[in-house]
């Protein structure tokens, strides 16, 4: 595979159906997937891209439609709070014309038109009827008195029929109802105070934090709210899939109240008429701090649980868990120090920074648990960090540190001096894991470029240098391939082919206490198809020689030496050499 198109810093493989694309980006940038199972979008995460200044994420199949450099779209990470709050207004029912009153127990209403009323809710009478005949026999009672007098429950029996609770008109002679209305009653006693905030909803359902609260609005427990819905600005829709707004109300009448849902509408929708009761809100307002994540965040790794995690400047953040889009400022812990890099191993959180490393632990991102990790190892560049699934692993000025739940330690001490290491031109080091190994590619930018392998749990066998560079790699958990991307574009898989790469290991030098002759050796491999023995002795050579069996070979004699160095070179895999001054002392 060959990927063209200019200058390309990151690449990533993401498969689609039954499709397969190659991400590419310039400079660093990190990339996870959606921590969802059976993501029927497959989306993909990303941050730190230049072209583009916030994070961002990409799906199918917008990735790949109309474009042959992947990703073709994408889209900004997170939804924004609301600029404008809802405006709120209490509405006063119309009163309505009454067609009769029946004299029955309880007393009947009939009104002209369709009322509007449910069970329980409270009346107010005005009415005209006869005057009180003094002389009437039976003596009679005012209809109106008893009417316009005092507030009413009332029991719907129809659209236009109600009965009034607690009044008899069967047993009392009332005067005859001549004209009126009626109208629902608020009792100020029994007012609500109420605020409204309004969320944004994308086209996957992920919710934003609320806006501002309305103003407060005083309304009976039965009363209407007119609420006009500000329409979305430019600013918060553009590179967005915003698509569903949602009202919800607070249930205890102050600012600090819980807020519980009310609706959920189009987001075009610019008006709405709450008739809940307080007993109809449903479940609380969940987003109350879901922020969006932060426009200079990098970093991006995934936790055990779902739970992103990313950097920007001293500050790590954390996303709630299995929602990407959502990243509370408050999980937010702060360090001592500008950070560099970051990377995670089981439940730990590896801060590399330009001062002291920290690890963070735990499996709840409101519940972190932080410690500085006491090694003076600042981290000179963000892509030398690895995790290599026991551990993480990042490039110092020293040397590598590796980092573990123990603490950290600078692992190449013992095996390199800090003017050696520089060799590596550390600060360029950009490196990637495979099979627990830490293979790292620097260039300086002048033309001294290479690579190297190095094996953190067995650090003894050094570093193996390799003849090659890489720009760019991708290690896929699926496939368990290492990609990476060559300087003429090409993309290769690590140890993909049969054909075994030559390689070479030289021992560190080896001191004897005084001039010896070392008169044999031995190397023992599993093959001995290409295989080649050299030993210097204090600084020169003396032996050069293929290897073809696991024998004992007597090496040259006349000369003696202190400092000794072996080295083997070809295709064969060695597991151990051996050499001292007689055959039978190697062969034993």
């Amino acid at each position: 595979i060959t990927l063209a198109g200019g200058s390309i810093g990151t690449i990533y493989r993401w498969k689609a159906g039954s499709g397969q694309y190659w991400f590419r980006h310039p400079g660093d940038v990190d990339l996870i997937q959606a921590p969802v199972i059976g993501d029927v979008w497959e989306r993909v995460y990303f941050a730190g891209d230049s072209r583009y200044g916030e994070p961002r994420y990409t799906m199918t199949p917008q990735a790949y439609t109309g474009g042959s450099e992947y990703p073709v779209v994408s889209y900004k990470l997170g939804v924004p709070e609301p600029a404008e709050v809802i405006q709120a207004t209490e509405q006063t029912e119309d009163a309505v014309d009454i067609d009769s009153i029946e004299k029955t127990r309880p007393i009947k209403v009939t009104t002209q038109s369709p009322h509007g009323f449910s069970d329980g809710q409270v009346v107010r009478f005005s009415i005209e009827a006869d005057e009180v005949d003094d002389e009437a026999d039976p003596p009679e009672s005012g209809l109106a008195d008893l009417l316009n007098t005092s507030e009413y429950e009332v029991r719907v029996l129809s659209d236009t029929e109600f009965e009034v609770a607690y009044s008899d008109g069967e047993n009392v002679n009332y005067t005859d109802f001549v004209s009126g209305t009626v109208q629902i009653y608020h009792d100020p006693a029994l007012q609500e105070r109420r605020f409204y905030v309004h969320t944004y909803v994308t086209e996957f359902g992920e919710e934003g934090p609320p806006s501002e609260v309305s103003d407060e609005i005083d309304v009976g427990p039965t009363q209407k709210v007119s609420l006009t819905l500000p329409p979305a600005l430019s600013s918060e829709t553009t590179g967005r899939l915003l698509e569903k707004r949602r009202i919800y109300r607070s249930n205890a009448g102050t600012q600090g109240a819980a807020f519980r849902f009310v609706e959920e509408l189009p987001l075009g929708e610019s008006s709405y008429e709450d008739t809940r009761l307080s007993t109809e809100l449903a479940d609380p307002l969940p987003s109350l701090e879901w922020d969006p994540p932060p426009e200079g965040l990098r970093g991006l790794e995934l936790m055990p649980g779902g739970i992103a995690v990313g950097f920007d400047d001293d500050t790590v953040y954390f996303s709630e868990p299995y929602r990407p889009h959502a990243w509370p400022r408050f999980y937010g812990l702060s360090v001592g120090h500008e950070i560099v890099a970051v990377g995670v191993f089981d439940v730990h959180v590896v801060v590399a920074t330009k001062g002291l490393p920290y690890l963070i632990t735990g499996t709840d991102p409101r519940a972190m648990s932080m410690r500085r990790l006491e090694v003076t190892q600042a981290c000179v560049s963000k892509r030398s960090m690895v995790s290599l699934g026991y551990g993480c692993v990042y490039a110092s000025a020293d040397g590598l540190v590796f980092v573990s739940a123990s603490g950290a330690q600078l692992i190449t001490r013992q095996h390199m001096r800090a003017d050696e290491w520089a060799h590596y031109h550390p600060h360029t080091i950009n490196a990637f894991e495979y099979e627990g190994r830490y293979i790292g590619f620097y260039d300086d930018g002048a033309g001294d470029k290479g690579g190297f392998v190095f094996d953190p749990r067995d650090p003894e066998l050094g570093f193996t240098e390799l003849d090659f560079h890489a720009v760019a790699g991708f290690r896929d958990p699926e496939s368990e391939f290492l990609y990476l991307l060559l300087d003429d574009d090409a993309i290769v898989a690590w140890d993909a082919s049969s054909e075994p790469m030559e390689g070479s290991w030289l021992s560190k030098v080896i001191h004897t206490a005084y001039p010896v002759n070392m008169g044999a050796a031995r190397v023992i491999a599993n093959s001995y198809d290409d295989l080649h023995f050299r030993i210097v002795a204090d600084g020169a050579e003396i032996l050069d020689r293929q290897v073809h069996d696991r024998e004992p070979f007597v090496l040259p004699d006349g000369y003696t030496g202190m400092d000794w160095e072996v080295e083997v070179y070809g295709t064969d895999q060695v597991a151990e050499i051996t050499f001292g001054e007689t055959p039978e002392e190697v062969a034993s």
